[in-house]
């Protein structure tokens, strides 16, 4: 029975959520799944107290109704109302109505929900969202309607934890104009001791050992001094997040390299700050998101410069003249290096 009972919601769920996007995409109007799901959830909560069945919204009767011209929830108590009236007064006479007529008109409804147009634009879009489709739509066919349920939100479950679980890792360069593009080599840096690599995803306990194996065969590049790590689009730090992060200053230091941190949102901070790392890591080298797109990333190259130029054996800096050159937090107009 448990579950029968965990189909039945999930499919409750699928549903309801299934019926507001469909009619939401003919009507254009804005639908918050989130509301529906509650609102589902507590009718079942209620349902359940006074021992009422299972409660779901249904795809045929509010594809009928909108089809009609329903346009408020009043229409859902008047058809209940009708409905009610119907079963006390004239509840006998339902058994004359033809069964072939009822799932006739059940197939039209249904028929007029389907669109030839979304499925294909799924179908096209990704071999992810083709294969749930078919492996759904298949299932339907030839296993229990709550085997075929599980399979598809199961496989829809793993593609995306496959998706989140791997960083994606972009190395970058700032431009002669000032701004960041995206490299393909190590030779087209801007500096060849300073690699930028912008973290985009999840930092959860799931990509964790993916993202530290990959900045580990980044930071492999034998002239490489300083690697600067753009957070801004960095989400979901956690211990394990923060532990990779941990084992990867360990792994540079131990090379005698350097770790600097730009773009770091007040989320991440509150991570680092209370597992220690930025301590460790010195503060001085953890640059916080900012307004301005590339600035945190601009101030922490100035500071990836200023360790190449302290720890280089034999370094000449030329710059600009009539420019004063500050501290790091000040703007350097050219920057050349002779090793």
């Amino acid at each position: 029975m448990a579950g029968v009972a965990l189909a039945i919601s999930v499919f409750s769920a699928l549903e309801a959520s299934a019926i507001s996007k469909t009619i939401a995409a003919s009507s254009g109007q804005m639908v918050n799944t989130n509301q529906e799901l509650i609102g589902l959830g507590t009718g079942n909560l209620a349902s359940a107290i006074v021992g009422g069945m299972p409660i779901s919204g249904s795809l045929t009767r509010s594809f009928l109704n909108f089809d009609l011209g329903a346009s408020t929830r009043i229409s859902s108590l008047v058809s209940s109302s009708i409905v009610l009236v119907l079963i006390i007064f004239a509840g006998p006479m339902t058994r004359f109505v033809p069964k072939v007529a009822l799932a006739a008109h059940l197939l039209v409804v249904s028929a007029q929900i389907i669109s030839p147009r979304l499925i294909t634009f799924a179908v096209r879009s990704t071999r992810a969202d083709a294969a749930v489709f078919f492996v759904t739509f298949l299932s339907t066919l030839f296993l229990p309607l709550e085997i075929a349920i599980y399979l598809g939100v199961g496989m829809s479950l793993a593609l995306f934890l496959h998706k989140v679980s791997a960083p994606q890792l972009v190395e970058y360069a700032f431009s002669e104009e000032g701004s960041l593009k995206e490299i393909d080599s190590p030779q087209k840096r801007s500096h060849a001791q300073i690699s930028i690599i912008h973290v985009e995803g999840e930092l959860f306990f799931g990509a964790a050992d993916v993202f530290s194996n990959q900045i580990r065969r980044i930071c492999e590049q034998q002239n490489l001094k300083v690697v600067i790590l753009r957070m801004k689009n960095a989400r979901n730090l956690d211990a394990s997040g923060a532990m990779a992060l941990d084992s990867l200053l360990d792994y540079l230091q131990q090379k005698n390299r350097y770790l600097i941190m730009s773009g770091v949102t007040p989320k991440v901070m509150r991570v680092l700050e209370r597992s220690g790392l930025v301590e460790k890591l010195g503060r001085e080298n953890v640059f916080l998101a900012e307004q301005s797109l590339n600035a945190s990333t601009r101030n922490a190259l100035k500071r990836a410069l200023s360790i190449v130029a302290a720890t280089a054996s034999d370094i000449r800096i030329f710059f600009n003249p009539g420019q004063r050159v500050g501290p790091a937090t000040e703007e350097a107009s050219s920057w050349t290096f002779e090793i």
